[in-house]
């Protein structure tokens, strides 16, 4: 069972990422705060499957969008393998996406050994990460140290989510029909309902609900390629 994913994608809803895309006072130009910030702190749960893919609609008050989560494929980095992990999200504007090259957990920065960022309607870049020169905690870098440690829900002194098991039930996603376990959880003042299945690659959710979020699959499968 996810449970510990459900309240790590309640993160993900709750963070300014989605409010800020594109406004004034927003990241410069419209870009999107790091990858870091916007895919779920995946943990130990998340499996690197090759060409696996998840799109969901997203909507956090007014603002609605699409994201797409896709493994496109793998590399060697030294003695181990990486894996790249393409997010696209799909807004008014155009689409924005970042391709990371990861050697674990997409939310803990050292893990990105590469990333690439394209916006609406221009060409792809190569963006700094932790610990290279001109990233943070790197040589010319801000901080000129280690990158700060990611803090998680239900460690490092964070309250832990409290998850109870309502039931199951067959939802009907796309022209594919899912086996979900319905998940109730209470965690920083909000209560959240989750549908989760192991169907479903990358972090497991079929539909969530919370306080002005909502995250709902839309569709699955396999056979991802790079969109760059």
């Amino acid at each position: 069972m996810r449970t510990r994913n459900l309240c790590l994608v309640l993160v993900l809803l709750s963070s300014p990422v989605t409010a800020q895309m594109g406004r004034p006072g927003g990241p410069p130009g419209g870009q999107p705060p790091p990858p870091t910030q916007m895919v779920p702190p995946l943990g130990q749960d998340f499996v690197f499957e090759d060409g696996a893919w998840a799109e969901y609609t997203m909507a956090r008050g007014p603002m609605q969008m699409t994201m797409r989560f896709a493994v496109v494929g793998k590399e060697a980095c030294g003695k181990e393998t990486c894996h790249w992990l393409e997010t696209k999200a799909k807004l008014p504007g155009g689409e924005l996406i970042h391709k990371m090259l990861l050697s674990g957990d997409p939310s803990e920065p050292k893990n990105i050994k590469k990333l690439f960022f394209k916006p609406p309607g221009g060409t792809a870049m190569e963006l700094p990460v932790a610990g290279s020169p001109g990233g943070p905690g790197g040589p010319g870098g801000p901080g000129g140290g280690p990158p700060p440690a990611v803090t998680r829900p239900g460690t490092q002194g964070a309250p832990k989510p409290d998850f109870k098991e309502i039931g199951s039930t067959k939802m009907s996603i796309s022209t594919k029909e899912v086996e979900a376990k319905h998940m109730r959880a209470s965690f920083q003042g909000m209560t959240m309902d989750a549908w989760v299945s192991p169907q479903i690659k990358l972090f497991g959710l079929v539909k969530l609900t919370a306080p002005m979020m909502t995250m709902e699959l839309k569709d699955f499968g396999t056979g991802a390629k790079a969109s760059f």
